[in-house]
C-alpha cells in the first residue's frame, strides 16, 4: 500500500514537472533532460568506453545540469515554505498528495535558477526609472501595459510566472524573495547596463525599465527602503506614480480578490491556516470583519515602518510580509490613499533635501507623485498626455548632454488604451448593506479630501459626490 502510493506521488510530481516544462519554466526542462541524459550517459559509457571526447563532452554536460538542479530545488524549496507560510498564510500540507499537488503549483509558477542569476549579477543591473507604487485593484496593471507598449520600455523580472504578474512587478520590497529587502540587490529584478548601453550608445534608441509593484503604496517599508536604493548609488529619485479609484469599490474588489486567491490556495491542497503567524482572526470572515481587523493592525504598521527608518533593514520578519497582518489588513488601509502617498512624498523631500522627517502633516501639495484616478484610463487623450509627461521626466533623469534626443524621441510615441483584466473584479456598493456602505464611506471621507486637496481637484468618485 505504501508502495503505491509513494509510486503515484512519485508519477504525479514527474507529470507535474512535464508540464511545466512544456510551459518553458527552466528549472523543470532542466530536469526532465537530467532525467533523459542520465541513462543515456551510461549508454555511452557502457558501449562506447573508447570515445573519450564523447564520454567527456556527456560527463561535462550532465555534472552543469545537475549542479543546477541541485542549486535550483535548494531555493525552490525555500521558496515554497516561504510563500505557504508567509503569501498564502498557511501551514505546510502533512498528506503527501496536497504537498505534491502544492509544491507542483509552485514549481510551475516560480523562477529559481533566475532568481540565482540575477542576484549574481545584480552589481551590473540597472534600477527603474519609474515606478508605478500602486494602488491595489486600481488599474496599475493596465497602466503598466500602457508604459510596456512605448518603444524603449524594458519590463521587469518577475519571480512568478503568471500572466497578471509577469513582467510588470517585482514584489522585492514586500519579502517575497525570502524576506531579503537589501536595497543593494534591489537591481536584480532590472535589466543588465550592457543592454541599456547597447539601446542608447550603439542603436540610438531610447531606453528605460519600470517596476509596477500595487503593494508598496500600502507598505510601511518600501518607500524607505527604496530611497536608500537610491541614495546609495547617487541616482535621482524614479519618476513615481500611485493610481487611485473610489476606496469603497477598491476595498470591494480588493476583498474578491483575495478570497479568489485564497480559493486558489485551497485548490492546490493549501488547506489549514497559519494562525502562528497571523493568529486566528484570520482570515476575517466578512469585509465588515476585515475592516476591523486592519484596524487591529495599526501597531504592526507602526512597528515595520520604525524599522524601515532605521535604515539597516536587511530582511523583513515573517509578520510584516507582505503587509503587516497579512493581505487582508489591507482593507480598509489601501484606500487611504493620501495617508500612504504622503509615506513616499516625504521620503521624496528628505531624499533631495527640501523635507525634514514627520512633516507629512504640513504637505499641502504633492510635488513628486503623479496621482492617476482609474477613470483616467479610459480616455486615451489623458493617458497619452500623462505618458509624455512620465517620459519626459525619465528623458531628464539621464545626463543633460542626451536629454534633448531621448525627449524629442520619446515624445513621438503614442500608446492606444490597453485594457487588462477587463470585467474583472468590478463589483457595486449593492454587494454591502447601506449600513455597511455608510461606514465604508465614512472610514474613507476624510481621507478622500485630503487627496483632493494634494491633488488640487476634486475626483467626483460616486461614493463621494464632489461639493461645488
Amino acid at each position: 500500500m505504501f508502495a503505491k502510493k509513494t509510486t503515484g506521488v512519485i508519477v504525479r510530481m514527474y507529470v507535474c514537472l512535464v508540464d511545466s516544462a512544456k510551459s518553458c519554466q527552466t528549472l523543470p526542462i532542466l530536469t526532465v533532460i537530467l532525467t533523459l541524459h542520465t541513462p543515456l550517459h551510461l549508454v555511452i559509457a557502457h558501449f562506447l568506453p573508447n570515445h573519450l571526447f564523447t564520454k567527456n563532452v556527456s560527463s561535462a554536460i550532465l555534472c552543469a545540469n545537475l549542479a543546477l538542479n541541485v542549486a535550483g530545488y535548494a531555493l525552490i524549496a525555500q521558496l515554497y515554505l516561504h510563500s505557504v507560510r508567509n503569501i498564502f498564510n498557511r501551514n505546510i500540507p502533512s498528506d503527501p498528495e496536497a504537498l505534491t499537488s502544492s509544491f507542483g503549483a509552485h514549481l510551475a509558477l516560480l523562477r529559481p535558477l533566475e532568481i540565482i542569476w540575477r542576484y549574481l549579477t545584480a552589481q551590473f543591473r540597472v534600477l527603474p526609472d519609474v515606478l508605478v507604487l500602486g494602488e491595489v485593484r486600481c488599474g496599475t496593471t493596465t497602466f503598466c501595459s500602457h508604459l510596456s507598449s512605448i518603444p524603449g520600455a524594458a519590463e521587469p523580472f518577475c519571480l512568478w510566472r503568471h500572466p497578471e504578474l509577469d513582467g510588470k512587478e517585482t514584489f522585492y520590497f514586500v519579502g517575497h524573495y525570502l524576506g531579503h529587502v537589501s536595497p543593494s540587490n534591489y537591481r536584480m529584478c532590472f535589466p543588465l547596463k550592457l543592454t541599456k548601453w547597447w539601446h542608447e550608445r550603439i542603436l540610438k534608441r531610447p531606453f528605460f525599465t519600470f517596476d509596477g509593484c500595487a503593494q508598496y503604496l500600502s507598505s510601511p517599508t518600501a518607500a524607505a527602503l527604496i530611497s536608500k536604493a537610491y541614495k546609495d548609488t547617487g541616482e535621482p529619485l524614479p519618476i513615481m506614480v500611485a493610481c487611485v479609484r473610489d476606496p469603497v469599490d477598491q476595498a470591494l474588489s480588493w476583498w474578491r480578490y483575495e478570497n479568489n486567491a485564497m480559493a486558489w490556495g485551497n485548490g492546490m491542497g493549501l488547506q489549514t491556516w497559519n494562525t502562528g503567524l497571523r493568529s486566528d482572526a484570520y482570515p476575517p470572515k466578512s469585509l465588515p470583519n476585515a475592516l476591523k481587523y486592519s484596524e487591529s493592525t495599526e501597531a504592526l504598521f507602526d512597528r515595520a515602518e520604525y524599522l524601515a527608518r532605521s535604515g539597516e533593514l536587511r530582511f523583513l520578519p515573517p509578520w510584516s510580509m507582505t503587509w503587516p497582518g497579512g493581505q487582508l489588513a489591507g482593507i480598509g488601509r489601501n484606500g487611504r490613499y493620501a495617508k500612504n502617498i504622503l509615506r513616499f512624498e516625504e521620503m521624496a523631500r528628505m531624499f533631495v533635501g527640501t523635507g525634514n522627517m514627520n512633516q507629512r502633516k504640513c504637505i499641502e501639495r504633492l510635488q513628486f507623485i503623479r496621482v492617476v484616478p482609474i477613470e483616467t484610463m479610459s480616455d486615451g487623450v489623458k493617458v497619452s498626455d500623462l505618458l509624455s509627461k512620465i517620459q519626459e521626466g525619465v528623458a531628464l533623469r539621464r545626463k543633460p548632454a542626451s536629454r534633448v534626443t531621448d525627449i524629442s524621441t520619446l515624445r513621438t510615441s503614442r500608446s492606444p488604451l490597453i485594457r487588462r483584466n477587463s470585467g474583472v473584479g468590478r463589483l457595486s456598493v449593492s454587494d454591502l448593506t447601506s449600513k455597511e456602505t455608510e461606514h465604508l464611506v465614512a472610514h474613507f471621507a476624510g481621507d478622500v479630501e485630503k487627496l483632493e486637496k494634494l491633488c488640487g481637484t476634486k475626483f467626483r468618485w460616486k461614493n463621494y459626490p464632489g461639493k461645488d
